[in-house]
């Protein structure tokens, strides 16, 4: 009877004790401390299950500080009570083939009785494992069970709503992370464009997200010249933004040091191969215009070609030149030369301009990009992209982007 009271009065206390704190850690050390109070064991642990990763986890501790120890999900007695929701009473561990003898065998420690328990959710999912070794006073009991079992009811609304909390932790330090890098990416996209006599240049810039994978640059060479870009990352969020960061400073590095055209895509490539995974990459139109010739060199890595506006005569092939940079380890990208004429332009994209769905699923389309443009050659640049802008939104009537959007207009005065 007095066993009884006692263990009543220990749930009365966790009930108070588990809900009055939202610290994962301290409910763990809590519940654990009057599991092994109550049924007098040695030692237990309490797993927390991780069904992303189809593991369960737990903190111990140990002879420098705490550990976080990770075990596959079914693998021992808790990852078998973790999957199956079985509750496990064994008075002798060594002869349950489940059982791990390695930690003994490290340790000099001998695991005899156990009690190995589910906790659940109010949905009744599995979440956690509570984990008893070595009662002091014989082998755990159904009673042991039951009690643990109620334990086990509390626990697992105070589990929840830890876990809940430091997810919520996590998304506002997430958040965080996201300004910072939506601040560094805003600062990659420039805001104030170089001069330059005789010709025009204008962008606009935006992230379906927080951050973005396009990239678009203009950018005043040595030797008079200006380069002139368009780059679209695979992916999205911040992944793509990262690599964004890595071409800009590759490219932007390259050109303060006044680097030859000659050789460059390759070495972009390179660069992009080298910091990126195995399915990243980015598409890369790239130019250097020189103004006094009016001569422009480029060369097109997987990237849309862009819309050339004004006499079709004597304009070079625009499309794709070679694969996206990062794609392969190496590859010799054929560069050209083109010129513009006096009130011709350039517009360059990322297919998030032009991969837009309207409500009957017919896509924008290069076509519609160009059927947009064509005849439009009054147009200064800023003009332009706001015509182009402004149809593409008539066109889905979304005030948002399932994808990254950049436009640059590239255009010649007509006098210079």
């Amino acid at each position: 009877m007095n066993n009884l009271i006692e263990r009543l009065h220990a749930l009365s206390h966790a009930a108070l004790a588990l809900n009055s704190s939202l610290n994962l850690d301290d409910i763990l050390a809590r519940n654990l401390k009057i599991l092994l109070d109550v049924l007098n064991a040695d030692r237990g642990t309490i797993y927390l299950v991780d069904k992303e990763k189809s593991e369960i986890w737990s903190k111990v501790l140990t002879g420098d500080g705490m550990r976080e120890i990770r075990l596959p999900l079914g693998i021992g007695l808790a990852g078998h009570v973790a999957q199956t929701g079985e509750t496990l009473i064994i008075p002798d561990v060594y002869e349950d083939p489940r059982f791990n003898k390695e930690y003994d065998l490290k340790t000099n420690y001998r695991t005899k009785s156990m009690l190995v328990m589910p906790i659940r959710n109010q949905k009744r999912e599995v979440i956690g494992v509570f984990q008893v070794i070595n009662k002091l006073d014989g082998v755990f009991t159904a009673l042991d069970a039951e009690f643990a079992n109620s334990l086990a009811e509390i626990a697992g609304v105070a589990f929840e709503n830890a876990l809940l909390h430091q997810r919520s932790l996590k998304a506002v330090q997430l958040e965080k992370e996201l300004d910072i890098a939506r601040d560094i990416q805003q600062r990659i996209i420039p805001k104030v464009l170089p001069v330059v006599p005789g010709y025009e240049f204008a962008l606009k810039y935006q992230a379906c997200s927080e951050v973005g994978g396009d990239y678009v640059d203009v950018i005043s060479v040595p030797g008079g010249k200006t380069a002139f870009l368009m780059a679209d990352v695979s992916g999205h969020g911040i992944p793509a933004s990262l690599l964004v960061s890595t071409i800009q400073a590759t490219i932007r590095a390259y050109m303060e040091t006044g680097v030859d055209f000659s050789g460059l895509a390759e070495r972009i490539n390179r660069t992009v191969f080298a910091n990126s995974t195995a399915d990243t990459y980015a598409t890369l139109f790239f130019a250097v215009l020189d103004s006094e010739n009016h001569e422009i060199q480029f060369f097109n890595a997987g990237h849309p070609a862009p819309i050339h506006v004004g006499m079709k005569e004597g304009i070079p092939d625009l499309g794709s030149s070679g694969p996206p940079v990062g794609m392969f380890s190496s590859f010799d990208y054929e560069t050209r030369v083109m010129k513009l004429n006096p009130g011709e332009y350039l517009f360059l994209y990322t297919d998030g301009i032009t991969e837009t769905f309207n409500t009957e699923d017919d896509m924008y389309g290069d076509d519609g990009l160009e059927n947009t443009l064509r005849n439009q050659l009054h147009l200064m640049g800023n003009e332009a992209i706001e015509l182009a802008w402004t149809t593409v939104h008539a066109w889905d009537g979304r005030d948002d982007s399932d994808d990254d959007r950049a436009v640059l207009v590239v255009k010649r005065n007509l006098v210079n």
